[in-house]
């Protein structure tokens, strides 16, 4: 296994790096999530966990990351939601 970074790009990010493995006298890339299919993904989390924030709070309901919040006794972010979508 083998990681070749890059230092220097004209028209991208620079730091990036791909991992690579040797197969038959020639390196190939191991297969991972582009930068555009994390970014996708990410895009897609944040419109679930909006959703599900518009959602709560047009219900009027409270929800806290702090276990010490005054209306809540949960230690959950978000309440369990049965229709809620998963991301991924």
């Amino acid at each position: 296994m083998r990681e070749l970074i890059i230092k220097k790009n004209n028209y991208g990010p620079n730091g990036e790096t791909i991992r690579l493995y040797y197969e038959g006298g020639v390196f190939k890339p191991v297969s991972s999530p582009s930068s555009i299919e994390k970014a996708a993904a990410e895009q897609k989390a944040e419109q679930v966990f909006m959703g599900l924030f518009d959602r709560l709070i047009g219900q009027g309901r409270a929800f806290s990351p702090s276990g010490t919040h005054p209306r809540t006794t949960r230690r959950k972010c978000f309440p369990p939601i049965p229709t809620a979508k998963t991301s991924g």
